[in-house]
């Protein structure tokens, strides 16, 4: 890297202004930067376009959020870099100033010792939040949390919050896409949906057995009626078989055997796939992750 620095040195040297190299190689850039209206009681760090606040809540003028109407333990940290970049009028010779915006500002991490988070970030739907608790939000184009290890999401079950009131319920963890909260629904259990589907096999296991049960009767039934015959009042002589009942219930027991019998053991067979497949924790696309848990 320092070769690539040194590399610019005659360029320098030959009086050609930053604005032709800077930036390239990480060197120091030139490019225009929005500047910060920083309050009375804010400390500013500042490099290029990144910046850190250290001050009181606010989401916006310094007489928004709770440090904006005097409260005490409101202390803040306001993590910034491309502090609203489009509002930059390049045309202009007058330096751009702009306070926090939590809409436009390219990413952020904010950390408040006293906020109302979805207020601020413009959240719709059911507010959970408690206001004016301890609160941190991160927001940029894309969001990624990675570990090497394994992650946890956890909702504490604590007596009192950080101000030392009570916490009268337990919460949850919500996955909202596209801040949509008509659609939200409540998250599956797996061990429950795999429970209840297979208490829906067992049942339909059941049905089928009925079914199989059912058959084995009607063709016991079929070739008894087949080969049924009556008394001749005359005589009192048996009488032959109806050669048409017999053709008929012949048929229909055959079919009856070759048709829903067979049916009835595919069904079965299917099921167990089924179960194989979709219950089993080693199936192919079970439907219990053998990683991802949820309460």
């Amino acid at each position: 890297m320092k070769e690539e620095r040194n590399n610019f040195a005659p360029l320098e040297n030959q009086g050609i202004p930053p604005s032709v190299y800077g930036g390239v190689f990480s060197s120091q850039s030139t490019e225009p930067v929005v500047s910060f209206l920083a309050a009375d009681c804010e400390k500013v760090t500042q490099n290029l376009d990144s910046w850190i606040i250290m001050g009181r809540d606010r989401n916006a003028g310094r007489d928004s959020g709770y440090g904006g109407r005097g409260d005490s333990a409101a202390s803040s940290i306001d993590i910034v870099v491309g502090r609203t970049p489009y509002f930059y009028a390049p045309t202009s010779d007058e330096p751009t100033y702009a306070d926090p915006n939590f809409f436009l500002d390219s990413a952020r991490i904010y950390i408040s010792q006293k906020t109302n988070l979805d207020e601020y970030f413009g959240l719709t739907g059911e507010i959970l939040e408690e206001k004016g608790k301890s609160g941190i939000a991160l927001k940029a184009d894309y969001v990624r949390v990675l570990s090497r290890g394994s992650m946890r999401f956890v909702t504490l079950k604590e007596d009192k919050n950080s101000r030392g009131g009570a916490m009268n319920k337990n919460y949850g963890i919500e996955l909202v896409a596209g801040d949509d909260h008509d659609s939200v629904q409540p998250m599956a259990l797996g061990q429950n949906l795999s429970d209840a589907l297979m208490a829906m096999l067992k049942i339909t296991d059941q049905l089928s057995t009925i079914i199989d049960n059912m058959v084995n009767i009607e063709v016991t039934r079929l070739n008894t009626v087949s080969s049924h015959f009556h008394y001749s009042p005359f005589n009192g002589l048996p009488t032959t078989p109806s050669e048409l009942e017999i053709t008929a219930n012949t048929t229909a027991a055959g079919s009856l055997l070759t048709q829903v019998s067979a049916a009835v053991a595919q069904l079965k067979m299917n099921i167990a796939k089924y179960q194989m497949n979709y219950l089993s924790p080693s199936g192919e696309k079970s439907i219990l992750s053998p990683l991802n848990k949820t309460n």
